[in-house]
């Protein structure tokens, strides 16, 4: 496999956007009324690639400027050696679970460490029916290491492979407590948050989730929920007793002038009271990406007055709405 097929690329186009849309924000900053906000942000970065040496070090250089730049670690949830896509990416690179696991230290020493999912079954080759249903993933960089016989586990696919989702999951946050990493945080791939996962996380002393998203559809499941969650406030998912799911707000890797309208609307509604989200990203996206993860340090840092840049601890602090 070619190594720089684990990353994100980044076009001619995206880039002449991007400085296109930051002179525009420079030379006519966005405008918030008096009395708009607090909105209580933090990044939440999906970690799948730290195996790959180039991708670390981008990520860790990029959750250090963070914290030196707003005074706040950013989240990073890590998918763990006991994943199969993680397992095989670090075959492919050769890298060995002792370099991962310092990698994984020098992470948590800069921000503050997640348990990142994403679950898969072993297929035959000849399932039609599995190997199609692989297609609909999304999967950026990391779906080639899926190839011959890896289907990953999601709500069209979760049948009968409950046990399989937490066996692997157990597995996992045995190898964090293992290694000597505390982890209380979980991140969802694919926003895949079915009860045996939320069961799963409770049992094993994690409170907080950063798996739901502001708008478009969040599943559970079987079930597609089309409500969205209410905009920017902690939920309880069930069957949750205790665990406290946050927002996600916008993908960091578009420039801040796009969500400009999404932004405002949930500032107006901070005036009511206070609000929280999550800007995402992988950490494949970097070095790419990294001017638009800045670009919205930059920007929601120029009005302290509406945002604020908060520990995960301290956004999940609120008390939760409802069960949704």
């Amino acid at each position: 496999m070619n190594r720089a097929l684990l990353a994100t690329p980044r076009s001619t186009r995206q880039r002449v956007v991007h400085a296109l849309l930051e002179l525009w924000r420079r030379l006519r900053p966005p405008v918030f009324s008096p009395g708009m906000g607090p909105v209580d942000l933090n990044f939440c970065v999906h970690a799948e690639a730290v195996a790959q040496e180039t991708t670390f070090e981008a990520l860790l250089a990029l959750v250090g400027w963070f914290r030196r730049t707003a005074g706040v670690r950013a989240v990073v949830g890590v998918t763990t050696p006991r994943c199969p896509q993680t397992a095989r990416l670090m075959a492919t690179v050769g890298t060995e679970e002792t370099t991962f696991a310092g990698r994984v230290k020098r992470i948590a020493d800069e921000a503050d460490l997640a348990y990142h999912g994403h679950f898969f079954d072993t297929i035959s080759v000849d399932d039609r029916a599995m190997v199609a249903e692989r297609e609909r993933f999304s999967a950026g960089p990391m779906r080639a290491l899926w190839e011959p016989d890896l289907v990953p586990i999601g709500p069209r696919t979760l049948l009968g492979r409950e046990a399989v989702v937490r066996a692997q999951m157990l597995e996992e946050l045995a190898w964090f407590a293992e290694k000597g990493f505390k982890v209380t945080a979980y991140t969802a791939g694919w926003w895949f948050l079915p009860p045996v996962v939320v069961k799963t996380l409770e049992a094993n002393g994690v409170v907080i989730d950063c798996s739901l998203r502001f708008d478009g559809r969040n599943t559970f499941g079987g079930t597609t929920l089309a409500q969205p969650p209410p905009p920017g406030l902690p939920v309880r998912v069930p069957p949750a007793t205790h665990l406290v799911s946050l927002p996600n707000l916008v993908g960091a890797t578009v420039s801040p002038l796009r969500v400009v309208p999404k932004m405002t609307a949930l500032a107006q509604l901070a005036h009511h009271a206070p609000r929280v989200g999550l800007l995402h990203f992988h950490d494949y996206d970097l070095p790419a990406f990294r001017r638009e993860v800045e670009a919205h340090v930059s920007c929601w840092s120029s009005y302290p007055d509406v945002f604020r840049w908060m520990p995960l601890e301290a956004m999940a602090a609120q008390e939760p709405e409802a069960v949704w």
